[in-house]
């Protein structure tokens, strides 16, 4: 009565229909809403597609994934400098999530349970630890993200990652990816460091066991050998999955990185 509303113009939705008091206050919510002044709508986009598929695998991670995020800054002086040498030398551009993602890959044979993912079966959870090192790699689309896989990246080169990372994305963003393309990742690397990116915490890629987040390359002032020096470095976020491992684990993986990034040659040895 002291909001003029009148019974026979609510639809109840309690027992048997029932007009309830959350039926009269909705009323007098869209009331409030009509009376205001809201912004224009530009554009209404449609939650479907590969939106509503990014939505559905971002907000299961986030519900049902206890996460942690550890970060380390890294040198890439060494790494850009053989970069630009081998460049040269064979003649074809090897990008630098191509370098992180052998680094990725080689780190996971030395630290196996980040190549892993929490799964149910017969009602029992387990933890799979999986024998094939398959690095997915994040790729932007004008409608949201994909991402393709390289498969078995720790028996790859470099330059054979960023060949293939190249055609997959190329395929992406024309043709479209197969389903073989775009499933059995173990382990994903999500690069914002050409959007100037500092560093960042991704959303893990549900049900692998951890994402590594790519921050921007950067001078700064480094401490090597006694002196003050201007050095390129970026910071590594690796968020993962409390469940499956703890920090230690986690931290002695991101040294591993850390350790082949700055010294790539060890890499480099490794196909």
């Amino acid at each position: 009565e002291s909001h003029g509303i009148t019974i026979g113009g609510l639809v109840g939705t309690g027992p048997q229909g029932r007009i309830v008091r959350r039926d009269v206050l909705r009323v007098i919510e869209e009331r409030e809403v009509e009376g205001a002044k809201l912004p224009l709508v530009k554009e209404v986009i449609p939650l479907k597609g590969m939106r509503r598929t990014i939505a559905r695998r971002v907000s299961t991670s986030q519900r049902e994934i206890p996460d942690v995020s550890m970060v380390v800054e890294v040198d890439f002086e060494r790494l850009l400098h053989v970069k630009d040498e081998m460049e040269r030398r064979e003649g074809q551009k090897l990008p630098v999530t191509a370098w992180i993602a052998k680094a990725a890959a080689t780190a996971l044979e030395q630290h196996p349970l980040l190549n892993s993912a929490l799964v149910e079966e017969g009602g029992e959870v387990k933890i799979k630890v999986f024998e094939d090192i398959n690095i997915g790699v994040a790729v932007s689309l004008p409608r949201g993200l994909i991402v393709p896989v390289v498969r078995e990246a720790n028996k790859k080169s470099v330059g054979e990652i960023a060949a293939e990372i190249r055609a997959l994305a190329e395929k992406a963003r024309t043709s479209g990816l197969s389903p073989d393309e775009v499933t059995g990742g173990t382990f994903t690397i999500t690069n914002l460091g050409a959007e100037g990116v500092d560093f960042f915490a991704p959303v893990i890629y549900p049900p692998q066991c951890a994402m590594l987040g790519v921050g921007a390359a950067k001078k700064k002032p480094v401490w090597v050998e006694g002196s003050m020096i201007a050095r390129m470095v970026t910071k590594l976020s690796l968020v993962f999955d409390h469940r499956i491992l703890d920090g230690v684990p986690a931290a002695r993986f991101l040294r591993t990185m850390k350790e082949l990034i700055e010294e790539p040659n060890e890499m480099l040895s490794r196909t």
